[in-house]
């Protein structure tokens, strides 16, 4: 379920908080996900 969570601050991608400290930066393509970053959550993003 890859649109479960929500969208990211870039347009076209999604994030996951995976624990309070990581976040997974993702985009969802026609048959696969691409994982485009695993953030720590203190990183400046964007």
């Amino acid at each position: 379920m890859p649109y479960l969570f929500r969208p990211d601050r870039v347009a076209g991608t999604r994030e996951h908080v995976v624990h309070p400290n990581y976040i997974v930066v993702y985009q969802v393509g026609s048959d696969v996900i691409d994982n485009l970053r695993i953030l720590h959550s203190r990183q400046q993003y964007p």
